[in-house]
């Protein structure tokens, strides 16, 4: 069939294209490696740049905070106040007596209000969560443990020009 030179000479052909086959994956390898090391790189940028992009993002929050806050206390009726907030009379009563207790620089506390409403601590606690969602203004801020409430200055000093929560209605309850 085959002579023994032929066999070699096939032998050496397909020796040949097995080589070549090989030197076209070994550059395909080369090539894939090279791409990866590239992607590698542009990744690890890429997370160095998200990074710094993250910092900005709270570093220009953190200006826009001052920046208002700024420009609250410099420039009068600055706040978007309503014309008007709709208390019920409890609340009312819970926030005049909020009102009155900031005014003597004092700290606030649910306790100090519920002793001087008479109503339970629990009720104060409803009644200024149910007054923040109606857009009053009160601070709250944890001193030792314990919840202090404050009225933001700007809305303390409209309330009394312009009576927002309507305190001119209220009745006493005691």
């Amino acid at each position: 069939m085959f002579k023994r030179s032929d066999l070699r000479g096939i032998h050496k052909r397909l020796q040949c294209a097995f080589s070549k086959i090989k030197e076209e994956f070994d550059d395909h390898l080369n090539a894939i490696n090279e791409n990866t090391n590239e992607i590698q790189s542009n990744y690890e940028y890429i997370c160095k740049l998200d990074a710094k992009i993250d910092k900005l993002s709270e570093q220009i929050d953190e200006l826009k905070m001052m920046f208002h806050h700024a420009l609250k206390s410099k420039i009068p009726g600055l706040h978007d106040f309503p014309e008007s907030i709709q208390l019920t009379p409890h609340e009312k009563e819970v926030f005049l007596e909020l009102y009155k207790l900031n005014g003597d620089k004092g700290t606030v506390t649910y306790q100090n209000l519920a002793r001087n409403t008479g109503f339970s601590e629990a009720l104060v606690m409803n009644y200024v969560t149910t007054m923040i969602a109606k857009g009053v203004p009160i601070i709250k801020a944890y001193k030792n443990g314990r919840v202090s409430l404050k009225i933001d200055d700007e809305f303390r000093y409209q309330q009394a020009k312009r009576d927002i929560v309507g305190l001119r209605t209220v009745k006493r309850f005691n």
